[in-house]
């Protein structure tokens, strides 16, 4: 699996990487086994012409100013395995990006995830999956019930990341001009 995201700025990067150490020290599990790195996702898929896309993302990259986003609360995404994210909130801007990027990256992209088509996309940055069942869940959720998920995080990047292998690693970084 490979995704085309934005990796979160140093200060908030670090706030996940300390809340999944704790959920590991507290209560035994890594909170994030399939995708070790914090960020937000915009397109999903099986597979990538990662030669085209990384073109497609220069360019891409050199169109998109920085920009502010904002986080609020906390969400569960219900299944057999539960996800808990910190939501993001949607404004004109960041769905624009969005739709822009999910037309272009899909050009390029092999049996795309539909969760992440513009239709259905709910920005989040993924706080455990895999790890909790619903037996942990209320830990987890008491755990994170009393923290302050209302952030302001610069975005300043486009990534790919993924890989055939678990846990995913970052492939190509590219800088918001």
């Amino acid at each position: 699996m490979y995704a085309v995201v934005s990796l979160l700025d140093e200060v908030h990067h670090e706030q996940m990487e300390d809340l999944w150490r704790e959920f590991k020290e507290k209560l035994g599990f890594h909170g994030v086994s399939q995708s070790p790195i914090p960020h937000f996702s915009y397109h999903v898929a099986q597979r990538y012409d990662i030669r085209k896309l990384t073109k497609l993302l220069t360019m891409t990259t050199k169109q998109i100013r920085p920009f502010k986003i904002r986080t609020n609360g906390l969400g569960i995404f219900t299944g057999i395995i539960p996800v808990l994210y910190v939501p993001i909130m949607l404004d004109k801007h960041l769905r624009n990006i969005h739709h822009h990027m999910w037309r272009a990256v899909s050009e390029v992209a092999k049996d795309a995830i539909p969760y992440y088509h513009p239709d259905n996309w709910m920005p989040h940055i993924t706080v455990t999956h895999g790890d909790v069942d619903h037996e942990m869940l209320p830990q987890v959720i008491r755990l994170l019930s009393e923290r302050d998920f209302n952030w302001e995080i610069t975005v300043n990047n486009i990534a790919i990341i993924g890989g055939d292998d678990e846990p995913h690693r970052i492939i190509s970084e590219f800088s918001l001009s």
